[in-house]
């Protein structure tokens, strides 16, 4: 049967995330990003949360979801030059790197991109006591 993959690829099978050729939707965690992140930016101070930055590879669709932030840098690595970000997402590959060099500075918040792809959101302890005093 020529279309035996087809068929499972389309129907019975369209929604596993072990079908290659499956639509994987984004977790709720990453869609009520951008809403908690503009009351977030409402508690703040203003200017102070204005910027963010995603760290690692396959972070797609962060960058819809991040789009109210006047500047969003995305680092392949987390080598330099994100460090004084208000708000640090961090992919799996640097979510490692990224805790040990943000854990005095920031609050981690652990967050799903997708099935099976977790990402750590890092707000910065001004912003996260801004936060809490008002909620």
């Amino acid at each position: 049967a020529p279309f035996t993959e087809s068929r499972r690829a389309c129907g019975k099978r369209s929604g596993d995330p072990r079908n290659p050729y499956a639509y994987v939707p984004t977790r709720a965690d990453v869609v009520g990003l951008a809403d908690w992140f503009e009351k977030l930016r409402a508690s703040a101070r203003p200017g102070t949360m204005d910027a963010a930055a995603v760290i690692g590879s396959g972070y797609w669709p962060l960058p819809w979801y991040l789009r109210s932030f006047a500047t969003t840098g995305y680092f392949t690595k987390a080598d330099a030059g994100w460090e004084g970000f208000p708000v640090v997402i961090a992919m799996p590959d640097a979510m490692e790197t990224v805790s040990a060099k943000l854990a005095a500075t920031h609050v981690s918040l652990p967050r799903g991109l997708r099935d099976g792809v977790p990402i750590m959101v890092f707000i910065e302890n001004e912003l996260w006591r801004q936060w809490t005093e008002n909620h």
